[in-house]
């Protein structure tokens, strides 16, 4: 039999699409992948046609091209862009994933699922629910012998009791593993041991090029434990330089669907003060997420332009808006 596996926009190895391969693989039938890092077009590069095809969507904006492309080639629709609570089948969820599928050199998993936050901009707790510690999986059960990378998925590490914390870090450190805390870590939950625990074992980048921690700042009234947690990490032993915070703009739960007003001059200068705090205080890069990828509104998608390309190092803010579009 003959699988077709669309990975419509996953920005590294998507976990669920490599257990169907291993799946099918097992059974003997022949697996084809295609990414389509969310382009709005249907036309896939596939020569064959599929006895059976799976897409898989990440983000909820590209859903419309998700679900085209499920009915141009009949394939069942996953992932958090479509439906947060589909999880796949026992039997396949328990398979050890196909890492062959995306000839990557690193392996992906979790050792424990959920987060005990409620973000209003976040599914994870509705798709997950609350960490439990009785579902823990070392690293030792999904990082293959012989891989000396690996993407930890976990959503929220720093509300681990700090035991389990010591074990996921001293293995990737014993083992001799790069390790990259994709989902961040969250800022409120730093403490001294904790600090010293990553700045002992520090991860490393998406790319595995570089030391960074991923950590977030989305609502400006948490800037009390961003301002406690960015010199906890630097005493440490992080240099500013090795962490990068998230920064969410555009959204507020007060306004429908979670938007704000394009425009809003609040808004505006929250986000504004969010920055200087992280780079011209902390020397920390920020990186600006707009709101469920929002196009609506030029003065975000030119902030976070201005951040992510870190044109930041090169001129001020007013000095690049004033320039022509």
């Amino acid at each position: 039999m003959k699988v077709l596996l669309i990975d419509v926009d996953s920005k590294i190895a998507n976990l669920a699409l490599m257990k169907l391969s291993a799946y099918h693989k097992i059974q003997g039938d022949d697996v084809v992948l295609y990414r389509h890092r969310g382009r709005k077009s249907l036309t896939l590069d596939v020569a064959w046609d599929p006895d059976i095809a799976y897409t898989s969507c990440i983000f909820t904006w590209n859903r419309e091209t998700a679900k085209a492309l499920a009915r141009r080639w009949k394939a069942a629709l996953g992932g958090t862009g479509i439906e947060i609570t589909t999880n796949l089948p026992p039997e396949i969820e328990n398979t050890r994933p196909d890492y062959d599928l995306y000839g990557y050199d690193y392996a992906v998993g979790f050792c424990n699922r959920g987060c005990n936050r409620r973000c209003t901009f976040c599914v994870v707790p509705m798709k997950e629910g609350k960490i439990r510690p009785e579902a823990y999986s070392p690293p030792s059960a999904w990082v293959p012998d012989g891989y000396s990378k690996a993407m930890l998925l976990d959503n929220d590490l720093a509300l681990y009791e700090y035991a389990m914390q010591e074990e996921i870090v001293d293995w990737f450190d014993d083992a001799g593993v790069k390790w990259s805390l994709t989902q961040g870590w969250d800022i409120r939950a730093t403490t001294l041991e904790n600090a010293a625990l990553l700045a002992g074992c520090k991860p490393w980048s998406l790319s595995f090029q570089e030391r960074m921690l991923y950590t977030a700042w989305d609502y400006f009234g948490i800037e009390g434990w961003v301002r406690r947690g960015i010199p906890m990490l630097v005493n440490a032993g992080f240099r500013p330089r090795q962490i990068t915070c998230y920064m969410i703009v555009g959204h507020d739960p007060h306004y429908a669907g979670g938007y704000t007003p394009v425009g809003d001059p609040k808004e505006r200068e929250d986000a504004l003060t969010r920055f200087r705090v992280l780079w011209e205080e902390y020397g920390v890069y920020p990186y600006v997420m707009p709101f469920n990828n929002r196009r609506d509104d030029p003065w975000i998608r030119a902030f976070a332009r201005y951040a992510n390309r870190k044109i930041f190092k090169a001129c001020s803010w007013e000095d690049y808006k004033r320039r022509p579009a």
